[in-house]
């Protein structure tokens, strides 16, 4: 805009025109917390990568590949109470919707089934990364940030690669193992968090997550064991 005086002339220029807005950049720490995170998943995938190309055992048969309840081949209401209603392994609702999700998308292949395995395992490992990086930031407020992340990485690493892991990632069909610790650790997650100040709806949250545990395994109903430790050690 201009504007024009007696023999002068003022250029005045609009704020937005001249100032840019500032940008933010990933702090150090984000990028600690992210190496950590990638170094964990990459961890993983050294130990299990070598089983992504088994096939089917046991009672992946009856369960999965011989199940005709999750071989669907739509998404329809109908297919999906199908699914979640079969039991040849107990009335585990989550879990079925999972493998009848997983043939929809990619059918029969094994490689496919062994990934998603892969994948939520790692997820596991992540949350107890998280977990366990709350509880020790908790218990020792003075320990530096990046040596509470080091050592919670030492430790999900340990949980990660335990042998006893190895059925869960491994055995198809064992994704109910997977999905239900998944699903227990964010419950527990969610639970720390608003039992150390955060919005009540984490609160709901934490239970959500909780019944999605039960309805992948029902080992999950033993879960406010845990909440119940967390309450007698941290408060």
């Amino acid at each position: 805009m201009i504007k024009r005086g007696r023999g002068k002339s003022k250029v005045q220029r609009s704020p937005d025109s001249s100032r840019k807005q500032p940008t933010r950049a990933a702090t150090p720490q984000a990028h600690t917390l992210a190496g950590f995170a990638l170094l964990l998943v990459i961890l993983n995938w050294l130990a299990y990568a070598n089983s992504f190309q088994t096939g089917w055992h046991f009672d992946d048969g009856p369960n999965i590949i011989g199940n005709p309840d999750i071989l669907i081949s739509d998404l329809s209401w109908n297919s999906l109470v199908q699914a979640a209603s079969t039991s040849p392994g107990g009335k585990r609702p989550i879990s079925y919707l999972s493998f009848a999700a997983n043939y929809y998308l990619w059918g029969e292949d094994a490689f496919s089934f062994h990934v998603v395995n892969f994948l939520i395992h790692s997820l596991n490992a992540l949350l107890v990364f998280r977990i366990f990086s709350t509880l020790l930031a908790k218990a020792d407020p003075q320990r530096h940030t990046t040596e509470v992340w080091l050592l919670s990485s030492l430790a999900a690493a340990l949980w990660s690669v335990n042998p006893v892991h190895t059925q869960p990632v491994v055995y198809i069909v064992q994704r109910m193992t997977l999905l239900s610790s998944l699903f227990s650790l964010l419950s527990f997650y969610l639970f720390v968090q608003w039992r150390g100040g955060a919005r009540k709806w984490y609160a709901v949250l934490s239970l959500a997550a909780w019944l999605l545990a039960g309805g992948s395994k029902e080992n999950a109903f033993l879960l406010p064991l845990s909440f119940l430790a967390y309450e007698w050690l941290f408060t």
